[in-house]
Parts: C-alpha cells; structure tokens; sequence
C-alpha cells in the first residue's frame, strides 16, 4: 500500500512541476515577444580569407535612413574549420532595424534584416530553463530559423 501511495504523490509531484515549466516557459515567451535587443556573439564568416575579414563595415539602417556605422574585426579563426572566421562585438542590434555587412571587395553588402525573438531551451549548472534570443533572421534572400547565430556565408561557396 505504501509503494502505491508514494507512486502516486510522485506522479502528482511530476505532474505539478511539468505544469509549472508550462508556465514558466509561456511567461518567457510573452516577455521574450516584447524584447527588442540582442547581442549578437559570436558572428561568423565562411569562405572568405583573412584580409577580407580584417575589417568588416556594418551599416545600421531603419528602412532608408542610416542609424549607425561600425566596424567589427574577425580575428578567431576557428580550429574546426579551415575557412571561418569569427567576431564578437558589443553593440546590441535591434530588430526593428536591419544591418548591411560589407566584407572585402564583395561589391554588395550582406544584409540582415527580417529579425525575430524567440525562447530556446537552456541548461545551466541550476536546472532547465528558458531564454529569449534571435532566432528567426534574413541574410540576403536565405530565411534561417532557430539557430541564433549570424553565420555569413561568401556568395558562390558550397
């Protein structure tokens, strides 16, 4: 009888916390819709030599008008993978606007816009959670969705 009842309270304890992970997870997405800010880290390049990436030129714009010019410097190439290089910059990006990349000699920018906040599942040494970044953008004309990560590909590599 004692293994039946402690079968129960557990099930009823489980079924308690996935209720309030429900919650919790539909709190942050309400608050995540209303967050407009994001820092976007790493961003990476592929395909493109060093001296392409040295310096790379963003624009910020709301529809035509220009908000901003910066520069990021890609420095880390990454170990993995022969031909990616990536920056870190600390400048949020706002997705009401969208930003122009302009890399090398590549005669026109690449350009993110299209840009979207969303929840993605978090482990951290306190459990499972929830956490609101970007994870819907445009680059040019290719829509990528649930990845969080700028990742710039050189038009014409495969």
């Amino acid at each position: 009888m004692a293994i039946i009842i402690f079968l129960v309270i557990l099930g009823l304890k489980s079924y308690w916390v996935e209720e309030e992970r429900k919650k919790v997870k539909e709190k942050v997405k309400e608050e995540c819709s209303k967050e407009i800010f994001f820092l976007p880290n790493p961003i990476f390049f592929d395909g493109f030599d060093f001296d392409e990436v040295d310096t790379v030129k963003i624009i910020e714009k709301r529809d035509s008008t220009i908000l901003n010019t910066f520069h990021i410097y890609p420095k880390t190439k990454e170990p993995e993978f022969d031909e990616v290089f990536s920056a870190n910059q600390y400048k949020q990006f706002n997705v009401n606007n969208r930003y122009e990349f302009y890399i090398g000699k590549e005669p026109k920018p690449y350009i993110l816009f299209d840009i979207v906040m969303g929840i993605r599942s978090q482990y951290t040494e306190d459990g499972a959670g929830w956490g609101c970044e970007m994870n819907k953008f445009k680059i040019d004309t290719n829509n990528y969705g649930n990845s969080g990560i700028i990742f710039i590909k050189k038009r014409g590599k495969k």
